[in-house]
């Protein structure tokens, strides 16, 4: 799995990653495409305020993000609290930014699991999402395929809560 490294963190790398995301963004430009980066608490763009910042240096309509609540949090510190407030504040952050969501489940050990058998708070994200205008795909993923039922029953129930009926 994704593993931090050392230089992640230096201006080299912001700027090495802007550089590739300007690149690509111009060529998505061209032909009328939208190219998405997903932050995630290992790399470069390791939160909401960084993915922002990087939006807004590249500066392409283009260019969006993939929301995915589980590359946001370490399960190894992760509270219920801390998470429904990285979520929130995350899709705050992010808002018309967030061009695809991910429904990958956060498990200690990141052992892939559906949605609902890990320690996200799927009702949460979803009604979040939902709050800052988000109509995109959910695109479930990280999980065998065995598993892929239990995540649609435990996505759908989430999306039958008060905010989506």
């Amino acid at each position: 799995m994704w593993r931090c490294h050392p230089d992640n963190s230096t201006k080299q790398a912001w700027d090495d990653s802007r550089t590739s995301l300007t690149r690509l963004a111009a060529i998505a430009e061209d032909h009328g495409l939208v190219v998405a980066f997903e932050p995630e608490h290992t790399n470069v763009v390791a939160d909401a305020t960084l993915a922002r910042r990087m939006l807004g240096e590249v500066s392409s309509p283009a260019l969006g993000i993939v929301f995915d609540a589980a590359n946001l949090l370490d399960p190894d510190t992760a509270t219920t609290q801390s998470m429904t407030t990285t979520i929130r504040d995350a899709i705050t952050v992010l808002g018309p930014g967030i061009a695809l969501a991910h429904a990958k489940e956060l498990t200690i050990g990141r052992r892939p699991v559906p949605a609902g058998a890990g320690i996200l708070p799927w009702r949460h994200i979803l009604d979040s999402l939902t709050d800052a205008g988000y109509r995109g795909p959910l695109i479930i993923h990280g999980l065998d395929e065995h598993d892929v039922p239990n995540a649609v029953h435990t996505l759908s129930g989430a999306l039958a809560g008060p905010l989506h009926r």
